[in-house]
C-alpha cells in the first residue's frame, strides 16, 4: 500500500513526491473503474516517504542494496514488481503472474518472492489462487496483513489525524478516496471479534460483529454521500464480497513446499479492534494489542506467533531491520537460520542509562499534532508499558531528535506499570514530512513524521 509511484497519462508522478500528498484526492476510483483504462499507472517504487494517515511507507533503497550485496543484480536475477495499491489484490496477483511468467519464462525455474505488507497478500493469492505454488521456492513476508488490520479503520475514522480540515473537501473527501480504493477493504480484519456495537468509549459492548458484514457497512453515518447512492451501495457489496473472498483464502495454509518466513514485531501499540456506535455507526473507541503499528502481532504471523521472526522496527520500516536482512539471506542461502518466536514475559528489553535492563512489554510513541503550520508548538510523547520496576529506570539517555536537533524533555510520568516522557518541539518552516527519530538504548530507533503545512492550507491547525 502506497509504495509504488503512480503516474498520469503524460508519465507525470502524481504519487511518490514529496508534494504527493496534495494530490492524494486525485487518486479516487470510478465505482465502474476498469484496470485497463485508469487515469494513472505504476511507475516503479517510492523513494520518498509517503504518508495517509497511520498508514506510511519508507523507500525500499536499504533492501535493494541488501540484496544485491548478496550478488542480485536488478534487472537480472533481481526483478522489482510494482503494482498499482489502489486496486484489487486479486487482479494485482494476475499481473504478478504475468510478471513472473515474463522474467522467467522456463516453467522449470522457481523464484523468490520478497514481500512488505499488502506485497506478501498479493503473493500468496498468486501462489494459491493462481497454481504460482509450483514457481515459488522461498517466500518472505513482512508486515504481512494475512488476518487483516484493524488500523484500516482508523485510517476511516481519522484520516490525516489531526489534519482532519486542512485540505480541500476535508475528511469527508479523504473517506472518498480511501473508500473507493478495492484493496482497502481486502485489508480489513478478517479475525474475530474485529468490531463491536459499544455506545460510549469504555461502554459496555453490546454485540460485534464481520468487517465484511454489508448491514453494518449500512448504517455507518460517516460514508460519503456517493457511497450511499444505489450504486454506491453495490460497489460496497461487491467490494466487501471480494476481501471476504481473500479472507478466506488467507486461511488456507501455504503449501508445505515453500520455504516460508514471517517477519513480525510485536512491541508497538496497534489498533486490532473497533467499536462504533449501535445506532449512528459513528466510531466510539479501539482497543489495542502488540503489533508493528500498523499490523497486530498475530495477524502478521498468520495464526502463528511462536514461528514468526521477531522483529523490533515499525511496519513502514520492519524491511530495512536486521532481523529481515538475516532471514532474507538465511532463506537465500547465504547464513544460518534465525531465531523464530517472541520471549514469553516481554517483546524487547529496555537498557537504562546505568545499562540496567528492563523488560519491556509494548510501546507507542506520536507527534501531538501531527500536522502543524510552521513555527507552530508540538510535542513528541513516548509511552512505555513494562512491570512496576520501570519506574525506578533512568530513562535520560532517550535520545529524541527532529531533523536531526535534540529535543528537551519536558515532562517523565510514571503511572502504574507505565512510563511516558514527552519533549516539546517548534515545527520547521519548510512545509513537508519532517522526520522525529525516537532512539532507545536496547531495542531500536522509531521514526514519528510530523507534517507541516503552509498558513493557507494549515489554518484549522
Amino acid at each position: 500500500m502506497l509504495g509504488t509511484r503512480l503516474c498520469d497519462t503524460a508519465g507525470n508522478v502524481v504519487w511518490g513526491k514529496r508534494d504527493s500528498l496534495w494530490n492524494f484526492c486525485s487518486l479516487a476510483l470510478p465505482f465502474d473503474s476498469s484496470p485497463i483504462h485508469l487515469e494513472h499507472h505504476p511507475g516503479g517504487l517510492v523513494d520518498e516517504i509517503q504518508i495517509v494517515g497511520p498508514f506510511r511507507v519508507h523507500q525500499y533503497d536499504r533492501l535493494l542494496t541488501h540484496l544485491q550485496s548478496l550478488g542480485y543484480e536488478e534487472g537480472g536475477a533481481l526483478n522489482v514488481f510494482s503494482y498499482d495499491w489502489r486496486l484489487s489484490n486479486l487482479h494485482t496477483a494476475m499481473l504478478l503472474k504475468q510478471y513472473i511468467d515474463q522474467v522467467a519464462p522456463d516453467p522449470s525455474q522457481q523464484v523468490d518472492i520478497i514481500g512488505h505488507s499488502m506485497g506478501g497478500l498479493v503473493a500468496r493469492l498468486y501462489i494459491q489462487e493462481l497454481a504460482g505454488a509450483g514457481r515459488v521456492r522461498n517466500l518472505v513476508m513482512m508486515g504481512t496483513p494475512h488476518r487483516g488490520a484493524g488500523q484500516v479503520f482508523r485510517i476511516v475514522e481519522e484520516g490525516w489525524g489531526w489534519w482532519k480540515n486542512a485540505v480541500a473537501g476535508g475528511l469527508t473527501t479523504i473517506r472518498d478516496t480511501l473508500l473507493s480504493f478495492p484493496s482497502v477493504y481486502q485489508l480489513l480484519p478478517s479475525y474475530k471479534n474485529a468490531c463491536g456495537w459499544r455506545k460510549a468509549d469504555e461502554g459496555p459492548v453490546e454485540a460485534e460483529f464481520s468487517s465484511f458484514d454489508e448491514r453494518a457497512w449500512a448504517s455507518f453515518n460517516w460514508l460519503p454521500n456517493r457511497f450511499q447512492t444505489a450504486e454506491g451501495k453495490a460497489f460496497v457489496s461487491s467490494a466487501l464480497a471480494d476481501a471476504q473472498r481473500v479472507a478466506t483464502l488467507m486461511q488456507a495454509d501455504i503449501p508445505s513446499t515453500i520455504r516460508q518466513a514471517n517477519i513480525v514485531t510485536g512491541i508497538i501499540d496497534t489498533r486490532w479492534k473497533s467499536f462504533f456506535h449501535p445506532k449512528t455507526g459513528a466510531f466510539t473507541g479501539e482497543a489495542t494489542y502488540a503489533g508493528d503499528g500498523t499490523v497486530m502481532e498475530w495477524s502478521a504471523a498468520n495464526g502463528a506467533v511462536s514461528e514468526a521472526r521477531g522483529a523490533e522496527e515499525q511496519h513502514d520500516t520492519i524491511f530495512a531491520g536486521s532481523v529481515a536482512m538475516r532471514t532474507i539471506t538465511w532463506l537465500l542461502g547465504s547464513d544460518l537460520e534465525p531465531t523464530r518466536g517472541f520471549m514469553t514475559d516481554a517483546r524487547g528489553t529496555l537498557r537504562d542509562a546505568v545499562g540496567q535492563p528492563f523488560p519491556l512489554l509494548r510501546l507507542s510513541f506520536e507527534a501531538q499534532p501531527s500536522v502543524l503550520g510552521p513555527g507552530k508548538q508540538g510535542t513528541v510523547v513516548i509511552r512505555f508499558s513494562g512491570d512496576s520496576a520501570l519506574a525506578g529506570a533512568d530513562l535520560s539517555h532517550i535520545r529524541i531528535t527532529l531533523n536531526q536537533q535534540m529535543l528537551l524533555p519536558v515532562s517523565d510520568l510514571s503511572r502504574g506499570n507505565e512510563r511516558t516522557i514527552s519533549a516539546s518541539f517548534t515545527a520547521p518552516m519548510d512545509d513537508g514530512p519532517h522526520l522525529i527519530i525516537i532512539d532507545v538504548p536496547g531495542l531500536t530507533q522509531f521514526q514519528e513524521y510530523l507534517l507541516v503545512l503552509k498558513p493557507s492550507v494549515a489554518s484549522a491547525s
